[in-house]
């Protein structure tokens, strides 16, 4: 049995990839202060904003909850951290012109 355009294991690849892509734009989204600390970010909005599914958008966020940048709230959905912001905004890893 085939699954999409491979064996399995590329779609795996796939989805992998657009989950790092999707927690990438909304790290770099929070780092530049498009969303503030303390700010929901709501499924619907990213997801229509991003044009992709509800799978990778919330396994984007529980890696960003796991960076620390997002804490994720039971039955309210992800939140922007308050703190750590400061840091990653000056941090020379997290910032290309460094």
């Amino acid at each position: 049995m085939q699954l999409g355009r491979g064996n399995g294991v590329e779609d795996h690849g796939e989805k992998t990839r657009g989950c790092l892509k999707t927690a990438e734009q909304i790290r770099a989204a929070i780092i530049h202060g498009e969303f503030k600390p303390g700010e929901r970010l709501i499924e619907k909005q990213l997801t229509d904003q991003l044009n992709i599914s509800r799978h990778p958008l919330r396994e984007a966020l529980r890696l960003l909850s796991r960076e620390g940048l997002v804490e994720i709230r039971v039955n309210r959905g992800a939140i922007v951290c308050r703190t750590q912001l400061g840091g990653l905004r000056e941090s020379p890893e997290h910032s290309r012109s460094a």
